[in-house]
């Protein structure tokens, strides 16, 4: 015996309260399939709780606290949960963003899968990946992610945020991220507030958790040969005085020399600071256009007949 994504559902739906007719609804079941589902439940609730859903004409009837709740779902998720499609396939992005060297072996063998079904649930994963314009690709038998890296990038730091400080959840986060150097997640914090101490402004809280994400996975992507080499706001941005701030407070995780990929993340910095510090982004704008108006008239000046 088991239970997938759909019984837990429905487990919610009788611990708030709702009526047999409105889970009958909401879970798009019929009432067999639901006599079933409650069978299963109750297997667990009293094997992991001593804990039933009792029946009633109307109503099911369960009263589990929160802490009740954690603990059950934390007990199935590590013991008696089965992915279902969608659920492997997360997983399998997860392990290929995150965990390096992985053999198709080895997922299959994780998820109790054939590799015909990990081959279906790589090709859901690809449709799923499409709108990033990135896909899980093989060469020469290793896989990885590949495709836009300033996608892959944002990508990245969304599943981090996600799922990197979540307690309960049936992907196995403690394999995922078992190589996160969480030491150095503090340290970038610190040189993140520096930064805004720099560039006079107090980012905000959720601003610094997500460039803390973001610097970690770029500094990664580079050390692994990833650079990104081209923004077609570089000569703007190479200018202004956030770029040497960034590029300064930056030297020990990058090198100088990557320009391309300091005006990157100088952009970001500055788009976490701009609403309290638009009169010099604005000053900066400015003197930038100016010179570009300057250098403009002294390549065609008096190459252009205006008579």
């Amino acid at each position: 015996m088991s239970l997938k994504r759909k019984e837990l559902e429905v487990l919610k739906l009788i611990n708030t309260g709702k009526t047999v007719d409105e889970i009958l609804f909401q879970m798009e079941t019929s009432e067999r399939n639901l006599r079933y589902i409650i069978d299963n439940l109750n297997f667990y609730l009293k094997k992991i709780l001593d804990k039933w859903i009792e029946k009633d004409r109307k109503k099911l009837l369960v009263h589990l606290s929160e802490s009740e709740l954690r603990r059950f779902y934390k007990v199935v998720y590590e013991n008696y949960y089965i992915l279902e499609q969608e659920e492997r396939a997360e997983f399998i992005l997860m392990t290929f963003l995150f965990v390096k060297d992985v053999r198709l072996s080895f997922i299959e063998e994780k998820l109790g899968i054939t590799r015909a079904t990990l081959k279906k649930d790589i090709d859901v994963l690809n449709e799923s990946l499409k709108r990033y314009s990135l896909k899980l690709e093989s060469e020469k038998n290793r896989f990885s992610i590949v495709g836009n890296e300033k996608k892959l990038r944002h990508l990245k730091s969304i599943k981090f945020l996600e799922y990197f400080n979540v307690e309960i959840t049936p992907l196995d986060i403690d394999y995922i991220f078992q190589n996160v150097d969480r030491g150095l997640l503090s340290e970038l914090k610190e040189v993140i507030l520096n930064i805004g101490k720099k560039f006079s402004v107090e980012f905000k809280e959720d601003f610094v958790k997500l460039m803390e994400i973001f610097l970690y996975v770029s500094f990664e992507r580079v050390k692994e040969g990833h650079v990104i080499d081209r923004k077609v706001n570089y000569e703007f941005l190479v200018n202004t005085t956030h770029y040497e701030i960034a590029r300064d407070s930056l030297e020990k995780y990058l090198d100088k020399e990557l320009s391309y990929e300091l005006v990157h993340i100088t952009e970001y910095f500055i788009s976490g600071g701009v609403t309290e510090n638009i009169e010099e982004l604005k000053e900066s704008i400015e003197k930038y256009l100016d010179g570009l108006i300057l250098a403009l008239e002294k390549t065609f000046n008096g190459s252009l007949n205006y008579g």
